[in-house]
């Protein structure tokens, strides 16, 4: 994996360094688990798919080549690494949106961050709307989370988690004041759920059931919807307490 070519504006140069981190890990551990052929095959179709996207005619019938022919093991093994990189990426993602959050609040913590609930809040203030209207359109609100049959999404939470735990980690990383081994440290721990991840079967079963939905829903409830909501609404209390002058 290689995201050297791809371009990042200034303010995404973390992101391209999370990216830049987890593809030589995913290298290192395809090598390790896989072997070489195994990294061989994924890096030459990722290399053509790559020309591909850039516009080059024929490397769409050179890829159609490639995969010609493929034995069900090696093609499991490739969408498994291509999976299991593309989930790497959605990690590194995540966390810089956390990461680009929290700079905006320290750049400039005055002023709301475009598009977020103290800014929705004013734009309701600047209408003319008192504390009792905002309050009142409120109480209207209704936030309701759709969750669709997609048994294809339904992962294992133990791969949730560790998804959960990278990311924490990663977030870790920016920590300026940590000395080089504790970046070491960090660094194995993510390469050790890189591992973990690539051992550890995406689903747990090859015909997937209504409980597996079930439980792959469950765990979005319980463990993101459920610690999430408290600080959703004290972000809201703020936001009424700083523009009206009193809490709600």
């Amino acid at each position: 994996m290689n995201a050297v070519d791809i371009p990042f504006p200034t303010r995404h140069h973390p992101l391209r360094d999370d990216i830049e981190t987890l593809a030589q890990l995913t290298d290192e551990m395809l090598r390790e688990q896989g072997g070489e052929e195994l990294w061989r095959l994924v890096e030459q179709d990722r290399l053509t798919a790559v020309r591909w996207r850039e516009g080059v005619a024929e490397a769409a019938d050179a890829l159609a080549v490639r995969v010609r022919g493929r034995g069900p093991r090696i093609a499991r093994e490739l969408v498994r690494a291509f999976s299991a990189w593309f989930q790497l990426v959605n990690v590194a993602e995540k966390v810089h949106r956390i990461r680009r959050r929290r700079e905006y609040f320290q750049q400039d913590g005055d002023r709301p961050q475009p598009g977020g609930v103290e800014d929705a809040i004013a734009a309701l203030k600047s209408a003319g709307l008192s504390l009792t209207e905002v309050q009142a359109l409120l109480k209207q609100l209704s936030i309701e989370p759709v969750m669709l049959a997609h048994p294809m999404e339904s992962t294992r939470r133990t791969n949730l988690r560790r998804q959960q735990r990278m990311a924490d980690l990663l977030l870790q990383r920016d920590n300026a004041t940590l000395a080089p081994n504790e970046q070491r440290q960090l660094l194995e721990r993510i390469r050790a759920e890189v591992s973990a991840d690539w051992q550890t079967e995406e689903h747990p079963r090859e015909r997937l059931t209504v409980a597996d939905e079930r439980e792959h829903a469950i765990f979005y409830l319980a463990e993101i919807l459920y610690r999430i909501i408290p600080a959703f609404y004290e972000e809201i209390a703020d936001a009424l307490g700083k523009l009206y002058g009193e809490s709600p």
